[in-house]
């Protein structure tokens, strides 16, 4: 049996949120084959590939599948300051543990990489590929584990303070190959994925990189129950071509509730319906252009004093050709006595692991 999570931990404002399921096991496995890949295949030759990988699994299963296991599935890390070296480890945060199940010593291959480079073709909607794999690496790459032991390993991030890093909402792949590899085309892997949430800020050069971007990536606000409360970010189109956009929910994104979970902050209680509401919640944004969007709510008589809540906005763009973008901006409100609403720069929380299992 797999061990169970470790408690959460508060870095004190450091860097924020780690998430992490504690259900989890041979996490994505595939074929990691590149020219299988970029194959454009007919019906029959797809009928092929289908044979060929079901035969070269069945092969492989008994030798070399039990010795690939790594954990956690997928985690997130929030409030990740750029131009600082974030260790993983030295907070007291989560660490990928490998696992050798076989009667014999192995050795096995971690790294970093992009998640399409890294054989991770889908991931969670609103986070993008992380731009260089090397902003983040692993204590170590190259482990030799005893036979029936396991080894723990720390991701270290250190992403550039440059004005685009801020805000951004990055997905990383960690893999795990058997064997001394370094970067080999066909083989047997687990891939786990890392949501990496940089830190936030409301400066307008911070909207320039992400062809999606939005400005601050959290509103965070204040007040008391029957309140008005209200906040604005600056979405911005950082490409060349038109894009249609539209405001939607989570539940709009993922129908299946197990999946929500992998999206909360620590110490917010998701809200089950809407407080904050967008002004408009479908407008046009040309090549290089930007928008202003308002969302404005009242918070419920029901709300608890002292709780803190979250909901998601999510923003779809749909290009002239038929393309989505997505990103997500995250409502955080604070229920108190106060006489007033007010907006609050975001802090940081550590996430703690939910119960349900990953599902691809």
């Amino acid at each position: 049996m797999l061990p169970r999570s470790r408690p959460s931990f508060d870095p004190e404002g450091t860097a924020g949120s780690f998430f992490y399921e504690r259900e989890f096991f041979m996490l994505n496995v595939f074929m990691f084959s590149r020219p299988l890949g970029r194959m454009r295949a007919n019906r029959i030759q797809a009928m092929v590939c289908r044979a060929f990988l079901a035969v070269t699994l069945a092969a492989l299963l008994p030798n070399n599948l039990s010795a690939l296991a790594m954990g956690p599935g997928m985690f997130m890390v929030q409030n990740i300051p750029p131009g600082q070296e974030i260790n993983l480890r030295k907070l007291g945060g989560v660490l990928f543990t490998v696992y050798n199940r076989d009667g014999v010593e192995q050795d096995y291959t971690v790294s970093c990489q992009r998640p399409l480079i890294g054989g991770v073709a889908t991931w969670e909607k609103g986070y993008e590929e992380i731009p260089n794999a090397a902003w983040c690496h692993l204590e170590e790459t190259i482990v030799t584990i005893p036979a029936k032991s396991e080894k723990q390993i720390g991701l270290i991030i250190n992403i550039p303070d440059e004005p685009e890093n801020y805000n951004r909402k990055f997905m990383l792949a960690v893999i795990l190959n058997s064997g001394k590899t370094s970067g080999t085309n066909v083989g047997l892997a687990v891939a786990c994925r890392v949501q990496i949430e940089t830190a936030i800020n409301d400066h307008l050069d911070s909207s320039t990189a992400a062809p999606l971007a939005v400005v601050p990536g959290t509103i965070t606000v204040s007040g008391k129950p029957g309140a008005t409360i209200s906040g604005s970010v600056l979405v911005r189109n950082n490409t060349s071509g038109h894009f249609d956009t539209t405001v939607i929910r989570l539940p709009e994104v993922y129908a299946d509730p197990i999946k929500h979970p992998r999206y909360d902050s620590n110490g917010f209680q998701p809200q089950k319906e809407p407080w904050l509401a967008p002004q408009t919640a479908a407008f046009p944004l040309d090549a290089g252009g930007g928008r202003l969007l308002s969302f404005i709510g009242t918070i419920p008589a029901t709300a608890e004093a002292g709780k803190k809540y979250e909901e998601l906005a999510f923003i779809r763009a749909t290009t002239s050709d038929g393309k989505e973008l997505m990103t997500f901006v995250r409502l955080h409100c604070q229920v108190q006595a106060a006489e007033s609403a007010k907006v609050e720069s975001a802090t940081p929380a550590i996430t703690p692991a939910t119960e349900t299992p990953i599902k691809p």
